[in-house]
């Protein structure tokens, strides 16, 4: 369940299943607990779902992060972190684009454990600009099956939908990510094409589905 996402090196958030790049359950930062709400200039910046808390990240929550982001095996359908300096390098740069575009992908964390569980949502890459609004998620892997993707998307959605007002949306993923796919799908996106030089399936969702 790789996740769909950043293709240079922002990890493809954009779908696949269960975001593939997930570390151990032994990771440091596995353990980590719930921070408060905060919002920004009227646009939510901490959504509450049914198991989740999706808020932003945090400088202390970047070693957790990595124990996934920088797992090769675990991103083989995405983008990995081979270090935990450019893996602060790239949560930063979308933590950027949060402060110009008012959305950028959040920590997750489940609520019934406090744990950071993944790291996903809308934002627009700042390591491939020109590709508008995306949906991109990866999860760690204790976290893979267990429906958190589609809770994942169906937040987004709405956010995109009743918030933000986005036009439309787009995501990618590889062919072989079936998982990521049929998150894409049942979250109302349309495979548009292959792009070549991504080696990756384009989706696009517009405002309302």
């Amino acid at each position: 369940m790789t996740g769909a996402g950043d293709r240079t090196g922002a990890g493809d958030m954009t779908g696949a299943g269960d975001s593939t790049g997930a570390g151990r359950r032994g990771d440091p930062g596995w353990h980590h607990p719930l921070g408060p709400s905060r919002t920004t200039d009227g646009v939510t910046m901490q959504v509450v779902t049914q198991r989740l808390v999706l808020r932003p990240p945090r400088l202390a929550d970047v070693p957790c992060l990595f124990g996934f982001l920088g797992d090769r095996e675990a991103m083989r359908f995405t983008h990995h972190d081979p270090t935990l300096r450019e893996c602060r390098r790239r949560i930063a740069a979308h933590e950027w684009r949060r402060r110009r575009d008012g959305f950028a992908p959040w920590v997750l964390v489940d609520q019934a454990e406090s744990r950071i569980i993944g790291w996903g949502g809308l934002y627009n890459d700042p390591f491939d600009p020109g590709w508008g609004p995306e949906l991109g998620y990866f999860l760690h892997p204790a976290a893979w099956g267990r429906g958190y993707a589609s809770e994942l998307a169906g937040a987004c959605i709405d956010v995109a939908d009743t918030v933000l007002r986005l036009p439309e949306l787009h995501a990618f993923a590889m062919p072989d990510n079936a998982a990521s796919r049929r998150v894409l799908v049942k979250a109302g996106f349309r495979e548009q094409r292959f792009i070549p030089a991504m080696q990756r399936l384009l989706f696009r969702r517009p405002l309302g589905g």
